[in-house]
């Protein structure tokens, strides 16, 4: 009997033996398991989280982005409205510096200076001469540079002084106007003034 209960406590021991490997190797899977499965939900939730910050990292840099493009393209527009305002004012005061010119005695020994290049450089009968109107005290100077076979009128079109001759039938125009030359000067101007926008 002691054999018998020597037996038994040999086949209890093993199967406890057994029943205890078998339960640690259960929970060894099942931890395993948990960690395997804790890792994935892990690494799921940070791509997640890290996918959200990636995305309101781009809103907020589109929307930065947009932001300091509006302001910049405002205070581009002030920039360049300035900048056509101080032109501006520039071109009047310059017109009316050239205006002033325009009314001294100067200025008609220049006018009829320009006559007399005019008429010698381009001796076409049939021409038409235009002058500014402020100037008809010239017109039988003037005349007589060109000659009888040339028209010599006022036109409302000059408003600050010079001439314009023009021959249809040779196909010519030759504005030395003062009017003409100050609009070429607004293209040196922006050319030239380093009042440029980058």
């Amino acid at each position: 009997m002691a054999q018998l209960e020597e037996r038994i406590g040999m086949i209890e021991e093993a199967v406890l033996s057994a029943a205890k490997a078998e339960s640690d190797a259960i929970r060894k899977k099942t931890d395993d398991y948990r960690r395997s499965e804790l890792d994935k939900t892990e690494k799921k939730v940070l791509s997640e989280l890290y996918g959200r910050i990636q995305t309101e990292v781009s809103h907020i840099h589109t929307d930065s982005t947009a932001g300091i493009s509006q302001h910049e393209a405002h205070y581009r527009q002030a920039l360049l409205q300035r900048r056509e305002e101080l032109t501006r004012q520039l071109f009047t005061d310059v017109a009316a510096r050239l205006h002033d010119y325009a009314k001294t005695p100067e200025y008609t020994t220049r006018l009829l200076a320009t006559a007399a290049r005019l008429a010698g450089q381009y001796p076409l009968q049939g021409s038409r001469v235009t002058f500014c109107p402020l100037h008809r005290n010239s017109l039988a100077d003037l005349q007589k540079a060109f000659g009888p076979g040339c028209q010599v009128v006022p036109d409302d079109t000059i408003k600050l002084g010079g001439l314009r001759l023009e021959n249809k039938a040779a196909g010519l125009v030759v504005d030395e106007t003062l009017d003409s030359r100050l609009t070429e000067q607004h293209h040196w101007f922006y050319a030239n003034s380093g009042m440029t926008l980058r």
